[in-house]
């Protein structure tokens, strides 16, 4: 009998335990869900959107600035081109002739002190540089106080071609020491049957060429 009494004494005691550790355990959980916020402080969760931007490229412009260059023009000969820089070609020995033949100069009458020797050279050169055409004045000087003036043309395929300006004749090429007369009867046999028998000139002793 008093064995039983015991017993019923230790089991009222664990019930009794368990009952007060079951709400001592529910008084802790429910102390700490009202301290949660000091046990787990919030997160702050910061929202970026992701947006997409467009990338501006700066181009600088660029701007070609053409430079205009003045060209000399260049005179097409046949087979050849030359250009001096006076800008006047060399001509063949046929442009020559032709030339000299539609040349009047010859038919202006001589004068020996207002219109002499020179003076029919300086025209038919300005004549051939009308068109072009690049002619000299050879100034010869003798042995004598006589000169002679005559053209000369620096062709492109014979060399330098003379011309007597007052006769249109073509002479051969004068040096020092020669007879200008003698040069001058050797070219009259060339045309018609022209007779020179004049005797002026003496001995070349200079000759001066203007371009």
């Amino acid at each position: 009998m008093v064995w039983k009494s015991i017993i019923a004494v230790v089991v009222v005691a664990c019930i009794a335990s368990w009952a007060a550790f079951q709400f001592g355990l529910m008084s802790g959980y429910s102390a700490i869900l009202d301290n949660l916020d000091y046990y787990a402080p919030p997160q702050i969760v910061e929202l970026v959107e992701l947006v997409e931007v467009e990338k501006i490229v700066e181009v600088e412009r660029i701007v070609e600035v053409v430079k205009e260059v003045e060209v000399e023009r260049v005179v097409e000969v046949p087979k050849e081109i030359i250009v001096y820089t006076d800008k006047l070609r060399r001509p063949s020995h046929t442009e020559v002739i032709a030339f000299i033949a539609r040349d009047n100069t010859d038919g202006l009458e001589y004068d020996e002190d207002s219109f002499n020797c020179l003076d029919y050279s300086i025209i038919v050169r300005a004549n051939a540089i009308a068109e072009g055409i690049r002619c000299g004045i050879l100034h010869i000087s003798d042995d004598t106080e006589y000169a002679h003036a005559i053209v000369v043309f620096d062709t492109r395929d014979r060399g330098e071609v003379f011309i007597e300006p007052q006769f249109d004749w073509e002479v051969e090429r004068p040096y020092p020491g020669q007879d200008f007369d003698d040069i001058l009867r050797r070219a009259a046999k060339n045309y018609d049957g022209w007779l020179y028998e004049a005797d002026v000139f003496g001995i070349i002793q200079r000759l001066v060429y203007i371009w």
